[in-house]
C-alpha cells in the first residue's frame, strides 16, 4: 500500500490544521482574560479540557474533504459550523456536569472562535490560491476519458490554476496512453504503473468508461491511497456547494443522493434571519425614530389619506401577506391593478421623491421583523402582476421559493420601477434566480452596499 508522507499530509490538511491553530488562539485569549471573565485557574483548566474534548469530537466526526475548489462563502459556512457545534456540545457538557458555570464565558469563547477561524481561514485561502496559481502546492492527477473530455479537463485546469491540480498523464476509454509526463522505469503505457511511479494523488475517470475498467481502477486506487473521481457531464453545470453528495446503493439501483447538510440549512436560514433582524432593529432605532415622523408629516401635507400604504403581495411559496410602504399616490381605485408609470398623475410631489430614493420601501422593515420578508431577496409584486408575469415567463414562479426582499440583486444593478417590456421582466427574473443559486452572506452584504450607494447617487435604470 502507498505510504503517505508528512509533506503530503500537511498539503492536504491545511484547513483542518488551521482549525487547531484557531482553537489555540481562542483558548489563549480566554486564558489571558480568565479573571475578567470571572473564572479562576481551576475553572480555566476545566474550560480548556471541555474545549479540547469538544473539538476532538468535531475532528473525529468531520471527514477530510477536498477544499481546493471551495469558495470564500464555503469557508464562512465552515467557520459558522465549527462555532455552532462548539456552542451545542459545550452547552450540553456545561449544563450536565458544571451546572451552567461557564454560561457567560461560553458566549465569549464561541464569538472569538468564530471570528478568529473566519479570519484565519480566509487569509489561508487567499495565500493558497496565490501559491497554487504560481505552480506550488499542487496535486498530481491523471485523467481517463475521450480525447474531447481530456482537452476540456485540461482547459479547466488552466482556467482554474488556483485549485492546484497538475495533469501528468491521460488515458483513453480503453486505458491506452494518450499523453504521459511521468518518468517511469516500468511500463509507461500502463496506467497502474503510472499511478505508482508518478506518485499520483487523484484519478479523474469519465463515466463513459466501462464498469469493469472503473471497478479495476477503484480497487487499485483504494489499495494505494489514491483518490478516484468519477466525472459526469451533467454534474458540471450544477451548483452543489455546500450540499452533501453521496452514492446510495440501498435502493433498486445505484443513485447519486444530493441533500443539504443540517448546518448548511441553519447557516442559510437562521444566520440570514439573524442578519435581517439586526439590520431591521438598527434601522428602526437610528433611522425610523426620526425619519418616519418627518416623512409622515410631508405625506399628510401633500394629499389626503393615510401615511402608510398597505397592499397584498405574494411572498415565500406564493403565500399572501400585507406589504407596507409609505403612500406615494393620491387615493385612487387602481392601486391594485395598475403599476406606477413614468409621469403618473397619481404620484404626489413627495411621493416622486420617495420613489426616486427608494425611501418609500423603508416601512417594509416591519415586514422583515414579522418574518414575511428579508432585507435581500426578489422584490414582491402585487397579486395581479404575479399571475400576469407567471403567464409570460415559465421561470417567474421560481422567485417565490425564497422570501421576498426590500432590495435584491436586480435592484442593486438598476432594475427598478415600471416593467414595460418582456426584456425588462426577463432581466429581473434572471438576476433573481442568479441570486437564489449563488446566495452567500457576502453577496447579501454586497447587494446592501450597492443599493445604498445607488440611493445616495440617485441611480436608476429603466431596464
Amino acid at each position: 500500500m502507498a505510504k503517505q508522507n508528512y509533506t503530503t499530509y500537511l498539503k492536504d490538511n491545511l484547513f483542518r490544521l488551521s482549525d487547531l491553530v484557531t482553537l489555540g488562539i481562542t483558548l489563549l485569549v480566554i486564558a489571558l482574560n480568565h479573571q475578567i471573565l470571572g473564572i479562576g485557574v481551576k475553572g480555566l483548566l476545566n474550560f480548556i479540557a471541555i474545549a479540547l474534548i469538544t473539538n476532538i469530537f468535531i475532528w473525529l466526526t468531520n471527514p477530510k474533504q477536498n477544499t481546493r475548489s471551495w469558495s470564500y462563502n464555503r469557508h464562512i459556512f465552515e467557520s459558522f459550523k465549527m462555532a455552532a457545534i462548539n456552542l451545542v456540545v459545550f452547552s450540553l457538557i456545561n449544563l450536565l456536569f458544571f451546572h451552567n458555570t461557564y454560561g457567560n464565558v461560553l458566549l465569549t469563547y464561541v464569538s472569538v472562535l468564530f471570528t478568529v477561524n473566519l479570519v484565519v481561514r480566509n487569509i489561508l485561502n487567499i495565500l493558497l490560491r496565490h501559491i497554487r496559481s504560481r505552480g506550488f502546492n499542487y496535486r498530481r492527477v491523471i485523467y481517463v476519458g475521450s480525447p474531447a473530455e481530456i482537452r476540456a479537463f485540461n482547459k479547466e485546469l488552466l482556467e482554474k490554476k488556483h485549485y492546484g491540480y497538475r495533469m501528468l498523464a491521460s488515458f483513453n476509454e480503453k486505458l491506452e496512453q494518450v499523453d504521459c509526463n511521468i518518468n517511469t522505469p516500468s511500463d509507461p503505457s500502463s496506467i497502474y504503473d503510472c499511478i505508482i511511479d508518478g506518485n499520483i494523488d487523484e484519478l479523474f475517470v469519465s463515466n463513459q468508461i466501462s464498469g469493469k475498467e472503473i471497478q479495476s481502477l477503484i480497487t487499485f486506487c483504494s489499495l494505494n491511497g489514491v483518490v478516484i473521481n468519477i466525472t459526469h457531464h451533467f454534474l458540471s453545470g450544477l451548483k452543489l456547494e455546500p450540499l452533501s453528495v453521496s452514492i446510495n446503493q440501498k435502493g433498486v439501483s445505484t443513485t447519486i443522493t444530493i441533500k443539504e447538510e443540517l448546518f448548511s440549512t441553519l447557516f442559510r436560514n437562521e444566520f440570514k434571519r439573524l442578519l435581517d433582524v439586526l439590520l431591521a432593529v438598527a434601522v428602526i432605532l437610528f433611522l425610523a425614530t426620526w425619519l418616519f415622523p418627518i416623512t409622515g408629516l410631508f405625506i399628510r401635507l401633500s394629499s389626503k389619506g393615510p401615511v402608510f400604504f398597505v397592499q397584498k403581495r405574494n411572498g415565500l411559496n406564493n403565500t399572501v401577506f400585507n406589504c407596507y410602504k409609505f403612500r406615494t399616490m393620491r387615493l385612487n381605485t387602481e392601486s391594485d391593478i395598475r403599476q406606477a408609470a413614468k409621469n403618473d398623475a397619481r404620484i404626489t410631489k413627495i411621493g416622486k421623491f420617495l420613489r426616486w430614493t427608494n425611501l418609500d420601501e423603508l416601512p417594509q422593515i416591519f415586514n422583515v421583523l414579522k418574518g414575511e420578508m428579508s432585507i435581500v431577496g426578489p422584490r414582491p409584486h402585487m397579486l395581479l402582476h404575479t399571475q400576469l408575469y407567471a403567464d409570460q415567463s415559465e421561470n417567474y414562479l421560481q422567485r417565490l421559493w425564497v422570501k421576498p426582499g426590500i432590495t435584491g440583486l436586480a435592484q442593486s444593478q438598476g432594475y427598478r420601477g415600471e416593467i414595460s417590456s418582456k426584456q425588462q421582466l426577463e432581466g429581473r427574473i434572471s438576476r433573481d434566480i442568479e441570486y437564489m443559486m449563488n446566495w452567500s452572506f457576502l453577496l447579501d452584504l454586497k447587494i446592501i452596499w450597492q443599493t445604498g450607494s445607488n440611493m445616495i447617487r440617485l441611480k436608476r435604470m429603466g431596464a
